[in-house]
């Protein structure tokens, strides 16, 4: 049986298992809409709950099953741990939260950004139940995808290739947004990216890219 694992086990494999499921959501959306009428609307924090579980269950639920029956990895080998959380990974987690807050104030004074995210007109506790609701179980499992699954591991075998990889997908992951976002979400990836190595752990880039987000929407919707 191990004969026949081994190749699904290699870098190749996962990089293809990544795309195909990045894809899989794309195709997926395309279905909730055309088959069942259901629009996902980053305004409707209802229909955003359609969004969240599928995320989960191709981000999260069949990558740890993947990664449990086939690539015969633990859990915590893949950031699901506690952060080594020294003073100097701290130090590093707040400077790359600035770096990053600061990249995404200047992307949020994109008109293109700003139409994408307005959520103008919207009660604040539809607003607040997208961002303490919706957001969290999202992130968590798009974090644990991209830097746990797929970078933690793909860096025990490729090396620093782990981090253009993961990016270019984390980037395609991104289309159908504004196209600065897409730009912007390559290097703040790599950042993210650095997080999850040091600390071995995929929350504090988890905290940092959901404090990232809830800045812009805020920004956004509260101050322009």
């Amino acid at each position: 049986m191990d004969y026949i694992l081994q190749p699904l086990r290699s870098a190749t494999a996962q990089i293809i298992f990544a795309m195909i499921t990045v894809f899989c959501i794309f195709l997926t959306l395309i279905f909730f809409q055309t088959q069942l009428g259901i629009t996902i609307n980053i305004r409707d924090p209802y229909s955003m709950i359609y969004f969240v579980v599928y995320s989960i269950a191709f981000n999260l639920v069949i990558p740890l099953l993947v990664s449990y029956f086939i690539f015969n990895e633990s859990p915590r080998n893949l950031g699901l741990r506690k952060p080594e959380w020294s003073l100097v990974n701290q130090l590093i987690t707040v400077i790359s939260l600035i770096l990053l807050l600061l990249a995404a104030h200047k992307m949020a004074e994109f008109k293109a950004v700003k139409i994408f995210y307005s959520m103008k007109g919207m009660s604040l506790f539809d607003f607040l139940f997208i961002h303490l609701v919706d957001a969290p179980p999202y992130y968590f499992a798009e974090e644990f995808f991209f830097r746990g699954f797929l970078f933690l591991r793909l860096h025990r075998k490729l090396g620093w290739h782990s981090y253009w990889i993961t990016e270019l997908i984390f980037a395609f992951a991104h289309l159908g947004k504004p196209w600065q976002e897409v730009v912007i979400s390559f290097p703040a990836g790599i950042v993210l990216n650095y997080l999850a190595l040091r600390t071995k752990s995929i929350y504090p880039p988890l905290l940092v890219h959901y404090l990232v987000g809830l800045y812009v929407n805020v920004l956004i919707n509260y101050y322009y």
